[in-house]
């Protein structure tokens, strides 16, 4: 295992090398000098044979606070030639020493003087796995489970593999499928994992427990502006959702320009915080009687207010539903949250949720009568991304998805018939992610169109029982 740990090293400083100026070595310096710098180090965590995981500390320096900090924040970014994520996620096989290596997190975010200098730093965790080829050879043991789309129901949207008995480091296959012929086979299915202590945090927000924040009219002076929690919905999760609407009898013209319409708000306790990069999936729907509009005039975006720090969306941000009348689950981006340092004898801020409705290019007119604009809010569900995630596209209910880190062919996502033959690799985004027993939770949705509590999934493990040191 030593010979493969220097391997994982040099794999790791190889990639890292790719970053432009980015000095890279594998041992602590005596002297601090030559910034950028990168030092590699095990974290004292090997598991087993098959996984290790690593520290990557980066300094970067410059003459003002804030040129460190934006410096610091070119290789925690998600992508760009100065990224760290994407400096490893370009070989994940570490040229050969490993089978897969990724990205866990990013902590300890500092600033340092040394010196006359100020200096920003991070710690990047990075976790390398590595197969063994008695691995194939031994049996599985199977486990079978049913799911519901949402926590409504006495079943939730994930799957626990701890269950199963296995050596730690063992892998596994994840069998998805449709147990009730529900599926539309039109609609995205998004999967994940959450391991370690993250895995029993709450993840799930009913819209209607939250509250409704009004915004700016999209109409003229004397446009009816009303909105409430718990509206009742027989297509909402629990048949209740946040409503927003505006409303004016008479003539009209509405705002052709971006307009953000007022938010549903989801209050999480400071003591409740999920920490980790998340995916925001909103269920959510938009309605409206004006012939004028079409989809793309009415949707949603992403914000939060969080002590003194808050953000707004803009137009960029904006997501449009491809129908109306109908909930959908929106994905409207990334989300990542911090560990937030509070000292002693002081109160952690809470953090807030908000899911905006926007307006964009309606250019709507009306002459006499009346109309209503209405943004409806479900739920919403935060997708751990740190770890991995799959989002496969037009699922039918007699089609199942495997996601396979356990058999010869690899990691690996594959669309499979009823009778389990492989019709070949899914059409997904994201990359396939490790599947084992240490403390996994697999989250799995659907964007389908009827109540979600009856949204089901079937889900079957198979899994190598190692034995340690085999």
């Amino acid at each position: 295992m030593r010979n493969e740990i220097f391997g994982m090293k040099r794999g790791i400083k190889a990639r890292l090398e790719n970053i432009p100026g980015l000095r890279v070595i594998t041992y602590e310096p005596e002297g601090w000098s030559d910034f950028p710098v990168a030092i590699i180090r095990t974290d004292g965590r090997v598991a087993s044979e098959f996984e290790a995981d690593f520290v990557v500390t980066v300094m970067a320096g410059g003459s003002k606070r804030r040129e460190a900090y934006d410096t610091l924040d070119s290789y925690i970014a998600s992508g760009g030639e100065m990224s760290v994520e994407a400096a490893i996620a370009g070989d994940r096989t570490l040229g050969g020493a490993a089978d897969r290596a990724y990205l866990v997190g990013v902590d300890n975010i500092r600033i340092v003087r040394m010196g006359g200098g100020r200096y920003a730093g991070a710690d990047f965790r990075v976790r390398v796995e590595k197969r063994t080829e008695a691995e194939a050879a031994l049996p599985k043991l199977e486990r079978s489970d049913t799911l519901r789309n949402e926590r409504d129901g006495a079943n939730h949207n994930y799957f626990d593999v701890t269950d199963i008995p296995g050596a730690h480091g063992a892998m596994a296959q994840i069998k998805i499928y449709d147990p009730s012929g529900t599926w539309s086979g039109e609609r995205r299915m998004w999967i994940a994992r959450r391991s370690g202590e993250g895995r029993d945090d709450n993840l799930f927000f009913q819209a209607e427990s939250g509250s409704i924040v009004r915004g700016s009219a999209i109409f003229e002076e004397g446009a009816a502006i009303w909105s409430g929690n718990a509206q009742a919905s027989t297509e909402a999760s629990g048949g209740k959702c946040a409503r927003m609407e505006w409303s004016k009898a008479g003539a009209y013209t509405t705002r052709s320009e971006f307009t953000l319409c007022g938010y549903a708000r989801m209050t999480i306790a400071a003591s409740d915080i999920p920490r980790g990069r998340f995916r925001v999936l909103v269920r959510a729907r938009t309605d409206e009687d004006d012939a004028a509009l079409r989809t793309g005039h009415m949707g949603f975006a992403l914000g939060w207010y969080s002590g003194a720090k808050s953000k707004t969306p803009d137009e960029s941000e904006a997501v449009f539903p491809e129908t109306s009348s109908e909930f959908r689950t929106l994905d409207l981006g990334e989300l990542t949250l911090p560990p937030t340092a509070v000292p002693e004898g002081y109160a952690a801020p809470e953090f807030n949720l908000d899911i905006y409705g926007i307006f964009s290019g309606g250019g709507a007119r009306n002459e006499a009568g009346a109309h209503h604009f209405r943004w409806s809010v479900d739920c919403v569900t935060l997708l751990p991304i740190d770890e991995g995630e799959v989002a496969v596209d037009g699922v039918g209910p007699s089609e199942r998805i495997l996601l396979d880190t356990l058999s010869k062919a690899g990691y690996g996502v594959y669309a499979l018939d009823e009778s389990d033959a492989v019709l070949g690799p899914a059409e997904y985004e994201g990359a396939p992610f490790r599947i084992g027993p240490e403390d996994t939770r697999i989250y799995v949705a659907r964007d389908d169109v009827s109540d979600p509590s009856g949204v089901k999934f079937g889900v079957t493990t198979s899994l190598t029982p190692l034995a340690s040191g085999v």
